[in-house]
């Protein structure tokens, strides 16, 4: 007690002071008479009296207290004291407490110069590296601190690099003269600063200037040496452009001349001499020899005074050659101030651009017609309509653009060559300005698209002459490497002002007329009407939201039951995929399947369809019906990827769903559209678990010689066919032969869009095993579903008998 170097208090029960050893009565700065006399609490600084009470909290709970108090000394001056404080009791069973402490005072305030050094080097921007001093020799000093500034250069972590030696971020650019040097001052404990490259982490090369201090302890030995690294990888590159600047000036195509602030040439470089024929001897020092400004007297000095005033001035010259010659120059002068912003220098580049102005013509006319047809280019034609639409709204007269596509061209291309497609447009090209005033404008816009602007016509129904002239033109074979074609257009025309005002408009009209006469079959004209731009708006707008709808949760599965013909059991049911846009409203799947085909969004739908579709099945079993198949459509380019199985496979196994469950619907125009790989993906499929039906059997073709080798499971006949039965006797022979072949070739088949009881009755009759339609039930919600199953897990489908019951309720509603 008396000779610890803690003090040490006891205290009673009621909190007075027992005893004070020799350390506490120092450390407190009072006797042992003052400290009996006091409430321990008296000794606590009053600002710290939060800490104390939690401290006593803390102590009354768990017995003991350890922690950081603050202390007040006899003279009033306060201390931080490191506490450890005790509960105990006297054989009487009275609590007593002890309280141990230290003076951590000196400690602390050590510490927090401690911590606003450290603060301060890690927040450096530049690199801090400390290594240790004593193992300079192999394998050197070994670094044992570098901050963050050092990790975001180098990419190494700390981690990575305390106990490894600096010789770590070292490569083949490394200086070795440099290191040798560094080393000779450090061995003389000596600082020392350097330029060197280290070596990123990912090796990437960067320059640092480096300055090395020796750290001393209190005897003077150096015990570690502390490197400040700045970054000058930038300042480096810099100072290397300089040099390429100056290597290039003297190697540039460009003259450059450069004038003091009086006008007078101080330096010139080679492509001076080459252009003007002066040599830097007879134009150095010399301000009235300036042959760039030879015919243009004057100009110089209003030249400077713009410069000095904006930096920087630029225009085109006539100068002279020393041998009397004319050129064009363009030339450029920049003002470059000295560094305590006096007048500096000029410089001015300049370049003979006599070529340039040779093509500038050419390149004006190429740039606005077509090299092929020389007739005017879209770029024109739009400057033209922009003109001739302002003229027609200022004198109220009428005016008609021509949209003309060549009909099938790209088999001419693709047959014949480019060449000979070219060729065809050339003539065309001549055939069609004999169609046209000389006031009107004919363009080719590209490809097989030529444009009529007509202007000043009398009525809008003038046009269509135009239009019967052109046709007529076309009606002419057109030879072509020694054999006659035969050709024709598709126009379609848009009016002012009755079809549109702005010039875009007009071109837009014009184009979406000629796709309907395209769509009517080619070779005529249409006039535009306005239905054509509420469907292509429609189109437009279908094609922007289906990208997002699988993200807006717009998409949604029905089911329609496949039912067993013998005994009315729901075998399976097909996943029907459904759409409803809030803009859109129900879009049909024959609108927008084809849509998501043309943009490959089909992929990610196909692949919500399946995952969907599967988890559905999962609850079709969890809900006790076993023997419940789903049938899923692939599109053409499902059926295509090559990872098609794997995200089957990953699909039944996200749903905890046997493959024998899952059937997969694909057409017969899949199937032979490239019979060898469909083996092969089929073959697959197979040796997955799944079955496989033929959609929509007799509406495409098919080689029944790879029909028999093909795996399916079962085929499914196109709705078009069961429509005509019993009495269509087309039909019905069609129907009989597809169902004795499937059953020839161990396929089941399944009926599609059977609307009658005599239409299930005679499938029935001829061996038919399954079918599917809205007489047995439309296609049906997921609860829709659940709930007919859960009341008839066999339809009530007997002969000569409608259904009843909930699947005709449902088929009613829906």
């Amino acid at each position: 007690f008396e000779t610890s170097l803690d003090g040490i208090l006891l205290a009673e029960p009621g909190g007075l002071v027992l005893a004070a050893n020799a350390a506490a009565c120092r450390i407190l700065g009072r006797s042992q008479a003052e400290l009996q006399k006091l409430d321990g609490l008296a000794l606590m600084a009053e600002h710290d009296r939060a800490a104390l009470y939690e401290a006593l909290e803390e102590r009354e709970r768990n017995g003991s207290f350890q922690g950081q108090l603050c202390f007040t000394r006899g003279d009033g001056s306060v201390f931080d004291a490191e506490v450890a404080s005790t509960l105990f009791t006297d054989s009487q069973q009275r609590v007593h407490s002890s309280v141990v402490f230290r003076d951590v005072t000196a400690r602390n305030r050590d510490l927090e110069r401690l911590r606003l050094l450290e603060s301060s080097v890690e927040r450096l921007n530049d690199m801090v590296i400390i290594t240790r001093a004593d193992e300079l020799d192999e394998p050197g000093p070994r670094i044992v601190y570098v901050n963050p500034a050092f990790e975001r250069m180098s990419g190494y972590t700390a981690e990575q690099v305390i106990g490894r030696s600096p010789r770590m971020l070292q490569g083949e650019r490394t200086d070795r003269k440099t290191l040798a040097t560094i080393r000779a001052a450090l061995e003389q404990d000596e600082p020392v600063s350097a330029e060197l490259v280290n070596y990123a982490a990912d090796g990437t090369p960067y320059w640092i200037d480096i300055e090395i201090t020796p750290v001393l302890d209190h005897r003077g030995t150096c015990t570690h040496y502390a490197a400040i690294q700045r970054d000058i990888t930038e300042r480096r590159r810099v100072e290397q452009e300089l040099r390429l600047a100056a290597n290039a000036l003297n190697n540039t195509a460009e003259g450059v001349m450069i004038l003091d602030h009086a006008g007078c040439v101080v330096s010139v470089n080679p492509a001076y001499t080459r252009i003007t024929g002066y040599s830097a001897e007879e134009v150095l020092g010399n301000a009235s020899r300036t042959q760039l400004f030879e015919e243009n007297r004057g100009l110089l000095a209003e030249i400077i005074a713009l410069v000095r005033q904006q930096g920087h001035w630029q225009g085109e010259f006539i100068g002279r050659r020393r041998c009397g010659e004319s050129y064009p120059a363009l030339v450029s002068v920049s003002n470059v101030s000295a560094e305590d912003g006096a007048p500096g220098y000029y410089v001015v580049v300049f370049n003979d651009i006599s070529d340039y102005k040779a093509y500038e013509e050419k390149l004006e006319y190429l740039a606005h017609h077509d090299a092929l047809t020389r007739l005017p280019n879209r770029f024109l034609f739009r400057d033209r309509l922009r003109e001739a639409t302002a003229r027609a709204r200022r004198h109220d007269s009428a005016m008609a653009v021509l949209f003309m596509d060549i009909d099938r061209f790209k088999n001419i291309n693709d047959s014949l060559g480019h060449a000979a497609g070219d060729q065809l447009l050339r003539e065309l090209a001549v055939r069609l300005q004999g169609c046209v005033r000389e006031t009107d404008t004919l363009a080719r816009l590209g490809g097989d698209e030529f444009t009529i602007l007509l202007e000043e016509l009398a009525a809008p129904g003038d046009a269509a002459v135009v239009a019967r002239k052109i046709m007529s033109a076309l009606t002419e074979p057109v030879e072509i490497g020694g054999r006659n074609l035969f050709v024709s257009a598709s126009i379609g025309i848009s009016c002012f002002p009755g079809d549109a005002s702005e010039p875009d408009e007009l071109m837009r009209n014009a184009d979406l007329a000629m796709y309907q006469v395209k769509e009517d079959g080619r070779a005529g004209y249409r006039f535009y009407a306005g239905q054509m731009n509420a469907s292509a708006v429609r189109e437009l707008t279908m094609h922007s939201a289906l990208h997002g709808a699988l993200a807006g949760n717009e998409f949604q599965l029905h089911y329609q039951p496949i039912v067993d013909v013998a005994t009315g059991q729901v075998t399976g049911v097909e996943a029907l995929l459904r759409w409803n846009n809030a803009q859109l409203g129900l879009v049909s799947p024959a609108d927008f399947i084809p849509l998501a085909e043309d943009t490959g969004l089909i992929l990610p739908i196909g692949q919500w369809v399946l995952d969907e579709a599967t988890r559905e099945l999962r609850c079709l079993r969890d809900a006790g019906h076993p023997c419940v198949r789903m049938a899923i459509n692939l599109s053409a380019r499902q059926f295509r990827q090559a990872d098609l199985v794997d995200s089957i496979r990953g699909a039944l196994s996200s749903a905890g769903v046997d493959p024998l469950w899952l059937e997969l619907e694909i057409t017969e125009t899949m199937v032979m559209d490239g019979a060898h790989d469909t083996l092969a993906a089929l073959q697959a499929l197979h040796e997955l678990g799944v079955s496989v039906a033929l959609d929509d059997f007799g509406m495409g073709y098919s080689s029944l010689g790879y029909l028999q080798r093909f795996d399916l499971n079962y085929l499914k006949i196109d709705k078009s066919f069961v429509a005509g039965i019993p009495r269509n006797e087309g039909a019905v022979a069609i129907t009989r032969t597809i169902i004795a072949m499937a059953h020839g070739l161990g396929l089941r088949v399944i009926a599609e869009g059977v609307e009658t009881q005599e239409q299930l009755d005679t499938l029935r009759e001829w061996g038919c095993e399954e079918a599917q339609g809205y007489y047995l039930s439309v296609p049906l919600a997921s609860d829709e579903l659940r709930r007919l199953l859960a009341n008839h897990d066999v339809l009530p489908v007997p002969s000569g008998s409608p259904p009843t019951g909930d699947a005709r309720t449902l088929r009613s509603n829906s």
